[in-house]
């Protein structure tokens, strides 16, 4: 009995078919998923015509129609793959990075060292703050930034290299000058010019250096119960006087451990996050303080600014700061961490002091 010879197809259409769809495709990147479908596709367009379903001119005209309808999509892929390897877009526009929130926000004051701000959108001029030893600005300055006195400004809650979100470079100096220094570029950076300055503790005295450094950066100062004399280390007081008291060394492998457990939650909270590095030169360098003093800076300042303080501790030498036109402002029941001990107290002074300018 003979047998029947089955039927194959013509090889010159799906020959002709697979190089003409190849050649018809652009050229792809490696993570694009379509050529490989074309390929298929062809093949399948092939094999339906091996059993006999379709045409010989449907295995030859589907994968070339295939490939010139896909064409502009295969493009589209290739773009989108250079585009996850590089930071550049199809016409070399940069593209802007994708951040974990509108509200934190980075510049890069050097190569590699960045920055960090939580900012709260609102009318100019801005408002930016800063926060003492061993802190962070938004744990501090929130729930007042949100106060009805003092909300629908541009709020940027700043935190300083060493500090809190900001990055920790080991070959920073980490002095008073070298915080001011730092501010400015990140200021100049982000696009401010002339800014409402809020700092507290060892950020105030690094506001009165930025006013006395980089004039042009500032309008005013609010300054909450600020470091602005040199002081002496002394083991086991609080804040910068007891870091300051230890060798650098003695504190990195140890000394920082003790002070964490001596400060209380609230300060450990932000401590903790803290560079070593960052939180005892910095320390040492506002017990030394600058020259001249930050007290001697703020008298020659020639802009408007305030000097909050708890009811019970006024400044040392308050004649000599009113009579050069610092305005004191006593809040009561605080104690050094006036916008938290008394937010409405803390809001309405900067509130105020913002009419002023």
């Amino acid at each position: 009995m003979a047998l029947r010879r089955a039927w194959v197809p013509p090889p010159a259409p799906t020959a002709v078919a697979l190089p003409l769809a190849l050649a018809a495709a652009p050229r792809y990147g490696e993570q694009s998923r379509l050529p490989g479908l074309v390929i298929i596709a062809t093949l399948l367009a092939a094999a339906v015509t091996a059993i006999g379903f379709a045409h010989t001119f449907v295995s030859t005209a589907v994968p070339l129609l295939l490939a010139v309808v896909s064409a502009p999509l295969v493009d589209q892929m290739r773009t989108d793959s250079r585009n996850r390897s590089r930071p550049f877009g199809a016409r070399g526009r940069v593209r802007k990075p994708i951040t974990a929130g509108r509200d934190m926000r980075a510049v890069e004051i050097r190569p590699g060292v960045r920055i960090r701000w939580v900012e709260v959108p609102g009318a100019s001029p801005a408002r930016v703050y800063l926060h003492g030893l061993g802190a962070s600005s938004a744990p501090y300055y929130a729930e007042a930034v949100a106060h009805p006195l003092l909300a629908g400004r541009r709020s940027l809650m700043v935190d300083m290299l060493g500090f809190g979100i900001s990055d920790r470079p080991s070959g920073f100096a980490y002095s008073l000058e070298g915080h001011a220094d730092a501010l400015a570029v990140a200021l100049a950076k982000i696009g401010l010019r002339r800014s409402e300055i809020i700092g507290h503790s060892m950020g105030g005295a690094v506001a009165i250096v930025l006013a006395a450094r980089h004039p042009e950066m500032v309008r005013s100062l609010v300054l909450v119960d600020p470091n602005i004399d040199p002081t002496t280390p002394s083991l086991g007081a609080p804040g910068s006087r007891g870091i300051a008291a230890y060798g650098e060394a003695d504190f990195l492998s140890h000394g920082f451990d003790r002070v964490l457990r001596d400060v209380g939650p609230h300060w450990a909270a932000t401590m903790r996050m803290a560079g070593r590095e960052a939180l005892y030169r910095s320390a040492v360098d506002l017990v030394r303080g600058t020259s001249p003093t930050m007290r001697k800076l703020l008298l020659e300042l020639e802009i408007p600014r305030v000097f909050l303080h708890p009811e019970d501790a006024p400044p040392s030498g308050g004649r000599e700061l009113a009579g050069a036109g610092v305005q004191l402002v006593s809040v009561p029941n605080t104690g050094h961490n006036i916008m938290i001990d008394n937010v409405e107290g803390f809001a309405r002074a900067v509130a105020q002091q913002r009419l002023a300018v």
